[in-house]
């Protein structure tokens, strides 16, 4: 429980933060917000299934919740991403990595079960965010009159990549560490899972409040 809530704080912060920026959006960062607020219903949806699996004397296993979250949190990365490209090509890419996205889920779900964690389309999703946040961050980059201390979106867009890289890593080899030793595979999901994580969302906290007046307009 308390470990759910460390990992709460960051995330809830970011919701604050993005609540109070809201109106100041474009159509990108509310994507992103609407990511944030999904995995702040993810959390306490883990907490209530713990405690009802605890007080049943059941096996504690949350991955249902996390099968449920998976596709809602790449949706919401990709949409961001879609409405931040201008070029047409990356559009068609990040349409044809959606429809790829779909099928490996569900051919997932169907061979293994909604209660075993899909981590083969999970490293998919997260190689696929790494390389197309990575992008967006060279092309914030390059965007004049930039300045690194007021730029919203690329806190933002940092945040995601580091996420993304670091978890497609371990996602990888995840199966294999579980084979070995499932506890210890699970305390090394947790650490690195929380400081990823908080560093994610802290980030992502950081660009909602830096968001300037002036982009008001909704694009």
């Amino acid at each position: 429980m308390v470990s759910v809530l460390i990992r709460a704080l960051v995330p809830c912060l970011a919701v604050l933060a993005g609540a109070i920026r809201y109106q100041r959006m474009d159509r990108s960062t509310r994507s992103v917000f609407f990511q944030v607020f999904a995995y702040m219903v993810v959390l306490t949806l883990v907490k209530q299934v713990m405690a009802y699996q605890r007080m049943n004397n059941l096996d504690l296993n949350t991955n249902i919740v996390y099968n449920i979250y998976l596709p809602l949190e790449t949706f919401f990365l990709i949409q961001a991403a879609f409405f931040r490209f201008e070029n047409k090509l990356f559009k068609m890419f990040l349409f044809a990595a959606s429809l790829l996205f779909i099928t490996s889920f569900c051919i997932e779900l169907f061979y293994k079960s909604p209660l075993k964690y899909c981590n083969y389309t999970d490293t998919f999703a997260n190689i696929t965010l790494s390389l197309v946040y990575g992008v967006l961050l060279f092309q914030e980059f390059r965007k004049e009159a930039f300045v690194w201390s007021s730029a919203a979106f690329i806190w933002i867009t940092l945040g995601v990549f580091l996420f993304s890289a670091s978890t497609a890593t371990y996602m990888s080899i995840f199966d294999y560490l579980n084979s070995i030793d499932p506890e210890m595979n699970r305390t090394v999901y947790r650490i690195l899972f929380g400081v990823t994580a908080n560093l994610k969302y802290a980030l992502i906290a950081l660009g909602f409040w830096l968001i300037p007046s002036r982009s008001s307009q909704i694009v």
